[in-house]
């Protein structure tokens, strides 16, 4: 079942106090999780770290070629929110950078 997310929108000059407060209680605790690619070496394969912006926390994955390298970069993502041990998520985003993957993910029942 699709997930509809109804937010507030502010015009940034005319954004009063009133709604800017409302915009701020109403937004979900969200997760970043930026992840990187580190070229093979002479001893190891090509890995992926991911990296959860707060609480701060790392994790590195073999690369796995079974998946392409969007889906690696997400499975990283995912094996760094599993070692906080979140409870389960919705991805609400995702950002190409210059070294991976920027991914947003927020609580399951948004909306």
């Amino acid at each position: 079942m699709q997930t509809f997310i109804s937010r507030s929108v502010l015009v940034p000059a005319l954004a009063t106090e009133e709604q800017i407060v409302d915009a701020v209680r109403n937004c979900p605790v969200c997760h970043t999780v930026e992840t990187d690619t580190i070229a093979a070496t002479d001893t190891e394969g090509t890995r992926i770290r991911a990296t959860l912006k707060f609480p701060l926390s790392f994790k590195t994955c073999g690369y796995n070629y079974a998946l392409n390298g969007t889906e690696n970069h997400l499975a990283a993502a995912l094996q760094v929110l599993a070692y906080q041990e979140f409870d389960a998520v919705a991805l609400l985003d995702v950002e190409s950078t210059k070294k991976g993957y920027r991914f947003i993910f927020g609580p399951e029942n948004l909306g």
